[in-house]
């Protein structure tokens, strides 16, 4: 028992020391090893980054489906969030995240109430660093050993680099991906007793990280990132990599400045004397005009003997050069006025920017614009040819030591150092040191978006003038590399949050000097130890070493290391280093395929993969949005996170990589599917729903064995489905709703029996619903509506007892279908089986389903009473019977908690209203029904109803001869004089409403189910209508996600003219994939079907336009009855979600002469 409390007290340990140094994979996979601890911080923050499979992954290493009801319920809630979420996310409004935080303190509730997760979610209180702590008090023996001890002997804690490193205490263990942590990659300093240390150094450092003694609240942070390690290659020997000497005779001194041309054909370098070197390549076979380390260059010269001479100022000792390049010409500067020579003759153009302030470094910036930073800690921006100052911007403490600007954000960086001295306890301990800062500037209006100080993390050697050394844009133009003497950090621009860091050992410090590679791949890093290192830049591994021994000869090497650095424009593998006495090109060209091994760890993808993607930019036109100049499995690429659009994701697990993500989503593409998609087989998840894709669906989509998540909804397909899709068979998610496929489902489907998620409703399906589906066991979302499949629904469906949620509507066919499939359905949470030509009776198990939030069986052929039962539902909200043959009266309780709308309409339902009918924000329509309404407070309703019931007369008026309504707005006349009464009263799920003077009702039953906007049965638009004088009639609409009716009521009997006015306020009429919806629904007048499938945009031939429809109709009773029907059918979520259903802007209905 002793040893049990032991165990775990030693795990409680580790795990707080694996918080406090961010070493998040690490600890949640101890969490998950040990199952002390259930951190409900970690759980929450997958959860609400909609990372469900990592959750529930989690979940169930501490608890299983079936141990108990909460963790039943606890999964079920996750797989309904899951499944709801799977293909709507990007359709989503911004309120996601703040839905899912809803859920998640839905979830913590049950995770406190789980009996198994209870006792695990808290955390026992400790002291700070109590591991390092107690490893202290077993070290005293080490105490006397470390260096610089306090004279005041106070040695009660240590410092966590000089305790000697245990790989599995300090470090990630060897199962762990190379010390990766939350944001990036941080090394740990081995402690070898090298370092200027003290006893007295304080370990309990601020972190930023979230406390495990505070994991009591579900939280949102930054998902990790998995980092893969890779072995270190050694380059010692002049054999293993191709070095170019680029000699020069003169005196000039060292190489202060080096740039490449933006061809890549010459080099410029400013010499310490304040002179310029030009060397250039001449075109040949062995070159082609690029810089090349096997061929040697030749240093120009024009025949005029010029030489490009700076000013020097007037501190000649510590001047800082600066130098930029613009097509031929060359800014340059040495401390004096800043020169502009031309690179062809050498000539001084001009000279600008008389000191002070001296400028330290430049570059150009859009709009011809010149960016200036000066030792007098401001930057100014400047336009050389108006000669005029746009900006001064200020915000450094010292001199501008670097700038960088990104083009896609708009954004200039800047980075500066400051000549504070901090005096914190850090300081007294190590000596003073100065904080570099970075700032943003917004180029629109010069504007301070952020700043940020960069504290040193080494506390080891000093070096002499502690700055950024270089700042430079990733080609995506949003990561910031930022080499620090130091250290080397990546930020993410404009915020400048941090995503990765590297601290060097002090064996190579200080740094140098420091570049990204072109395609952004690589940085290359100068020590001065001499070494030259290659990191990648997803993950900051490093990947090689060069060392100087490679590069050097034993003679000259003593104190030789790169002060300068420039990458080749356009070669990767190439770079050239101002060495401390000369100048060296470093080419791998001759070795080109020894480096291919040497970097395998970087991101290197299939060719074949690339390529295939390559065309279908070029196809699709994505050249804008997917510009492929770095490798397309590229960490940190901005298609990379799953919320990107388009997003590319790959499978690097072994070398190449293999793309298997593809989401082009919602982005217009157009055309057939290119045979080139079928080349990426390793693809798991292609999305290319709401597009504007033509042609058929290729049978090569059989081909990608390892599809799990398929969407095609939302396009402009045509023809069958290919009977090629049944292949996949680890398929679990397939979405092919309104993509415009018809014909039968294919037998081959039969195979797919891994699917989880099918919608597949608004397309011409013809022949029987398919009884393999009830084979789909696994399946937990169905929808398949507004198809022309025939019945009945399978007894087989009798074997799906994991569906959440099942939509079949309108079946087709003369044959009936019952219930009776409906046995251990117990996670249904949405049951429609609207117009399906149901028979039979409503069994009384139903009510035992327990999960369920909306039953509709309205439209069908059900007989015998509802269900006593129904009274017990605990989660239902909506319930819709109208339209059957029930009978008997209704369950007295059956208006439980949280019901919000019950439609018993059209039914010879009798008895009385039950007791609790009138409670706030519950909606009921008994229109066509014998219910007894006795009870209603409201008089003109319940004239209405017994009006319908034909139990009174409908008005105490004169009968009229005609009515007219604005649906959905305000009082209106028209042009005619017609007078158009108001219609904007709030409907809800299932209700009536009767005018003032009791001449018209109206009735709706239905919602918007997954409606992001919530409940709306009124469409609004402020644009213009075409085709008409009235446009302020159809600038609104009532709308209704299933049945709307009208009735007219006190007519004379006779003959009547009915008007029918629309307008498509809310669809598009674009190329685009808003253009691709479809608003279809019936019109009934009297009963009688004069209108099917009609779609106002079609009829009308475009959107915004008006259109009248008019009809005839005969009244015998005084009452006529206008129906406005949603049979299924057309888009459900163009251009938003619930788009769908009866429209109708106005309606006027007059007697005939």
């Amino acid at each position: 028992m002793h040893m049990v409390y032991l165990q775990e007290e030693l795990i409680y340990l580790i795990l707080q020391f694996l918080d406090e140094e961010a070493l998040k994979e690490t600890l949640h996979k101890l969490e998950v090893e040990t199952k002390v601890f259930f951190n409900l911080n970690y759980f929450g923050e997958c959860m609400i980054n909609g990372k469900w499979y990592t959750a529930e992954k989690y979940l169930s290493a501490f608890t299983k489906m079936d141990d108990n009801e909460y963790s039943m319920e606890l999964f079920s809630e996750m797989q309904k969030q899951k499944s709801l979420e799977a293909v709507d996310r990007q359709k989503k409004c911004p309120s996601e995240y703040a839905e899912r935080d809803h859920f998640c303190d839905a979830i913590k509730l049950l995770i406190e109430q789980n009996p198994i997760l209870k006792d695990k979610i808290k955390f026992p209180s400790m002291d700070k660093s109590r591991l390092l702590t107690l490893i202290k008090q077993t070290m005293d023996w080490w105490v006397p050993y470390c260096v610089n001890v306090m004279p005041n002997g106070n040695n009660e804690t240590i410092s966590l680099k000089d305790i000697p490193t245990t790989p599995y205490l300090f470090h990630a263990p060897s199962f762990v991906n190379d010390s990766s942590q939350e944001g990036g990659l941080f090394s740990v300093p081995s402690g070898d007793g090298s370092n200027d240390s003290s006893c007295d150094t304080d370990i309990n450092r601020s972190t930023e990280s979230t406390s495990l003694a505070d994991a009591n609240d579900l939280v949102c942070m930054k998902p990790m990132e998995n980092f893969v390690s890779w072995k270190l290659q050694q380059i010692n020997e002049p054999s293993e990599c191709c070095t170019l000497v680029l000699h020069d005779n003169s005196t000039g001194g060292r190489v202060m400045r080096l740039i490449y041309s933006d061809t890549g054909d010459s080099i410029v370098a400013l010499a310490q004397n304040a002179t310029h070197k030009l060397w250039t390549w001449q075109r040949n076979q062995q070159s082609l005009g690029k810089a090349n380390a096997n061929v040697q260059p030749h240093l120009y010269q024009p025949s005029s003997g010029k030489i490009m001479t700076n000013e020097i100022g007037a501190d000649p000792e510590n001047y800082i050069p600066c130098f930029a390049l613009k097509g031929s010409y060359l800014f340059s500067g040495s401390g004096g006025k800043i020169s502009v020579f031309d690179l062809e003759t050498f000539e001084t153009l001009a000279k600008f920017a008389n000191p002070p302030p001296t400028a330290t470094y430049f570059i150009f910036l859009p709009q011809d614009l010149f960016a200036i930073g000066c030792d007098d800690f401001s930057i100014i921006i400047h336009c050389p040819y108006t000669k005029k100052t746009k900006a001064k911007l200020k915000g450094h403490q010292n001199r501008i030591t670097c700038l960088a600007f990104s083009h896609n954000l708009n954004v200039l960086v800047s980075s500066g150092a400051d000549a504070q001295v901090i005096c914190t306890y850090f300081c007294l301990v190590l000596g003073s040191f100065r904080p570099c800062q970075l700032c943003v500037w917004d180029a629109n209006e010069w504007e301070n978006i952020c700043s940020k100080f960069l504290q040193s993390l080494h506390t080891g050697l000093v070096p002499e003038t502690p700055v950024v050394i270089h700042i430079q844009f990733h080609p995506d133009q949003i990561h910031l590399l930022v080499v620090h003497e130091r250290q080397i950090d990546v930020f993410e621009a404009p915020t400048l949050n941090q995503v990765m860091q590297l601290v060097l050992d002090n064996s190579d410090l200080p740094i140098s000097c420091g570049t990204y590679s072109c395609d952004g791949k690589s940085i290359y890093v100068g020590c001065k130890s001499g070494c030259i290192k290659v990191f990648d830049s997803g993950a900051l591994d490093l990947r090689c070493q060069i060392n100087l021994t490679a590069y050097a000869q034993p003679t000259t090497s003593l104190g030789l290391y790169p002060f300068v650095m420039a990458a080749h424009p356009s070669q990767p593998n190439q770079i050239a280093l101002g060495l401390t006495n000369v100048m060296e090109v470093l080419s791998f060209s001759l070795l080109l395929l020894w480096l291919l091994q040497l970097v395998s760890g970087q991101t290197v993808t299939e060719p074949a993969e690339v390529a295939a993607l390559n065309k279908l930019i070029e196809y699709w036109n994505l050249g804008r949005k997917l510009n492929m100049t770095i490798d397309p499995c590229t960490r940190g690429a901005p298609w990379a996170p799953e919320t990107a659009n388009p997003h590319v994701s790959c499978d690097c697990t072994n070398n190449p990589c293999h793309i298997t993500q593809l989401k082009i989503y919602a982005l217009d593409i157009l055309g057939e599917i290119p045979r080139e998609l079928f080349e990426l087989k390793k693809l798991t998840n292609l999305n290319l729903g709401q597009n504007v894709l033509n042609g058929t669906i290729p049978a090569e989509i059989g081909q990608l064995s390892e599809m799990q998540y398929l969407s095609f909804s939302s396009n402009n397909f045509f023809g069958p489905l290919p009977k090629e899709l049944g292949n996949l068979a680890t398929l679990q998610q397939l979405y092919i709703d309104s993509s415009g496929v018809s014909g039968p489902i294919p037998q081959e489907f039969a195979n797919l029996k891994s699917l989880q998620i099918i919608w597949a409703s608004d397309n011409l399906f013809t022949g029987k619903l398919p009884e393999y589906l009830g084979t789909f066991t696994e399946l937990k979302d169905l929808r398949l509506q507004g198809t022309l499949l025939e019945g009945p629904i399978p007894s087989r469906f009798g074997a799906l007892t994991k569906l959440e949620d099942l939509r079949i509507g309108d079946l087709s066919g003369g044959e009936e279908s019952t219930l009776d499939f409906l046995e251990n359905q117990t996670s249904l949470s949405i049951l429609s089986l609207r117009n399906c030509q149901v028979t039979g009776q409503i069994p009384e198990r139903l009510g035992r389903f327990a999960n369920l939030e909306l039953l509709d069986l309205s439209f069908n052929k059900l007989t015998g009473r509802i269900p006593t039962s129904f009274q017990d539902f605990p989660s239902l909200q909506y319930l819709y019977l109208g339209n059957n043959n029930l009978s008997g009266e209704l369950p007295v309780n059956i208006i439980s908690t949280n019901l919000i709308a019950l439609d018993v309409s059209h039914n010879p339902v009798s008895g009385n209203l039950p007791p609790n009918f009138a409670k706030v924000g519950f909606s009921m329509n008994v229109i066509g029904t014998s219910i007894n309404a006795n009870s209603l407070a409201d008089g003109k309703a319940l004239g209405m109803l017994q009006c319908l019931q034909g139990n009174t007369k409908c008005s105490n008026k004169l009968p009229s001869s005609s009515f007219s309504i604005k649906c959905g707005g305000t009082k209106l006349t028209s042009a005619s004089g017609i007078e158009f009464d108001d219609d904007f009263e709030k409907l809800e799920a299932a209700s009536f409403y009767t005018s003032s003077d009791r001449q018209w009702a109206v009735t709706n039953t239905g919602n918007f189910i997954s409606n992001p906007n919530g409940p709306r049965y009124i469409a609004n638009t402020d644009s213009q209508i075409r085709g008409t004088l009235e446009s302020e009639l159809y600038k609104t609409a009532r709308i209704s996600p299933s049945s709307l009716k009208y009735y007219g009521l006190g007519l004379k009997n006779g003959k009547y003219s009915v008007d029918l006015h629309f307008a498509e306020i809310e669809m598009e009429d674009s190329q685009s994939w808003k253009g691709l919806g479809r608003r279809l629904f019936d019109v009934y007048i009297q009963g009688e079907r004069v209108l099917q499938d009609f779609n106002i945009l079609k009829e009308a031939g475009a959107s915004k336009k008006a259109l009248v429809k008019t009809f005839e109709a005969n009244v015998t009773n005084t009452i006529i009855e206008i129906h406005f029907f949603w049979a299924g059918k057309g888009t459900c979520c163009i251009p938003f979600q619930g788009t769908y259903g009866p429209l109708v802007s106005a309606i006027h209905v007059s007697q005939g002469s």
